[in-house]
């Protein structure tokens, strides 16, 4: 079920073209430029993800499709760009990346991209995801969100994913000493997504939660001011 749809960021974009009309110093035109194509570029990998999970799951009864969602709670500040939860409240939190070379993950974690002449080390999209997780469990926590089942708050797992373009060139450690599989391509997300059904055990089945709590739990998050 598709809870709330991808926000629109034509006027966004607009705004910065009508800047460009202005008579801007070399400086101001270079960091409207820089932020023009870097909007451009994230919108058309955010849609690209928003299709692949709308594709799939926007009808099925057993998961809740929330595209954008901002979260303010205690002084943190979330911008996240989809949110998948299925009836066993697991909650994948899926950060769009868009590196247009790729990626590249050292042994050490560290994360790079290939700027067309060499590596440049980037902040850690999982870690800054684990951020926004953060964010969303206080708020779901402090404000009492969550399903209950005989007056107890049933458990919620949160998921941290990163999706990439299906474009985009991975580069994994032969023996990472970490778990990589929250680096996925976004038309192989669902394929992912299905081993991880396969895992759940007999003994998550009392946790299942109908369709309609599903849903009223994925609105109760949607209307968070």
């Amino acid at each position: 079920m598709l809870l709330k749809q991808k926000d629109n960021r034509n006027a966004d974009i607009q705004e910065l073209n009508r800047l460009l009309g202005f008579n801007l110093t070399a400086k101001q035109r270079f960091m409207v430029e820089r932020e023009l194509k870097c909007l451009q570029s994230g919108e058309r990998n955010e849609q690209n993800s928003a299709y692949y999970l709308d594709f799939r799951y926007k009808d099925s009864k057993n998961w809740a499709v929330i595209h954008d969602l901002r979260i303010e709670h205690r002084g943190r500040v979330a911008q996240i760009d989809h949110l998948l939860i299925n009836r066993f409240l697991d909650v994948f939190v899926l950060e769009s990346k868009n590196y247009y070379y790729g990626i590249k993950v050292t042994l050490e974690g560290e994360f790079l991209v290939w700027n067309g002449k060499t590596y440049q080390a980037i902040e850690s999209p999982i870690e800054q995801n684990n951020r926004h997780i953060q964010a969303l469990q206080m708020s779901v926590d402090d404000r009492n969100l969550g399903p209950k089942r005989l007056g107890f708050a049933i458990p919620i797992g949160y998921r941290n994913v990163v999706m990439l373009s299906p474009t985009s060139k991975i580069i994994r450690p032969d023996a990472a000493p970490f778990d990589l599989s929250a680096v996925q391509k976004a038309d192989a997300f669902a394929s992912f997504i299905e081993k991880e059904m396969d895992k759940k055990s007999i003994i998550e089945a009392p946790k299942l939660i109908g369709s309609d709590t599903l849903q009223e739990f994925g609105e109760k998050l949607t209307a968070v001011p």
